[in-house]
């Protein structure tokens, strides 16, 4: 009877619905970099512009089961990549728990050689089912940097990066979402930041 009793349990948790699918956010460095002379890089949050009630929501399957970042939303992720990935190229960095307005004025003195913010204007991923047995996901982020000389106060470059991939798989998978998410993320985090270098004033 108990062993009825467990399998009926175990029947009825399968079929419930799900709520959201829980996505952890992380950058994957797709490389190696050589090292570089250690200057120091503050980075601030993205201001998320995107036109979502909750910060942590970033997609749906078939616009009903919503994708959930875990523990980071976006912008905390997006920095906490930026960080590992100018720390991997040896640079010394700082990161800010808050937004930078972009502006030479709000700069201050502590931030080192280099800071960058911005904003973010889309980070989400899409599942759809696309037949019986065929999902396909959808993965978009846009984001717009600005890169400023901390001790000249002036701004040494701007600019938008947007990332797009789409993939289909025969049947849908939370970890697959959560692998194509992060993996445009990691894409995203190294087209923005490669050319970090040549906006360091030489000394």
């Amino acid at each position: 009877m108990k062993r009825i009793l467990a399998s009926l349990v175990l029947l009825l948790s399968s079929c419930a619905g799900v709520s959201n699918y829980p996505i952890n956010l992380s950058y994957l460095p797709s490389k190696q970099y050589a090292k570089t002379d250690g200057k120091v890089i503050t980075v601030a949050l993205l201001n998320d512009k995107r036109s979502v009630a909750d910060k942590r929501a970033i997609g749906t399957r078939d616009n009903e089961i919503a994708f959930i970042a875990l523990i980071d939303g976006p912008s905390v992720a997006l920095a906490k990549a930026f960080k590992t990935y100018l720390a991997n190229r040896g640079y010394t960095v700082n990161r800010l728990d808050e937004v930078w307005d972009g502006t030479v004025q709000t700069i201050k003195p502590g931030w080192g050689d280099l800071v960058i913010g911005g904003s973010l204007e889309d980070f989400s991923i899409t599942a759809r089912s696309i037949s019986l047995v065929k999902t396909e996901y959808i993965c978009s982020i846009k984001i717009t940097l600005v890169f400023a000389d901390v001790k000249s106060k002036e701004i040494k470059h701007q600019e938008r990066f947007e990332v797009s991939t789409s993939y289909v798989t025969v049947s849908f998978s939370r970890d697959k979402a959560e692998e194509l998410i992060n993996s445009a993320l990691s894409d995203t985090v190294e087209r923005a930041l490669a050319g970090t270098g040549k906006y360091l004033s030489k000394q």
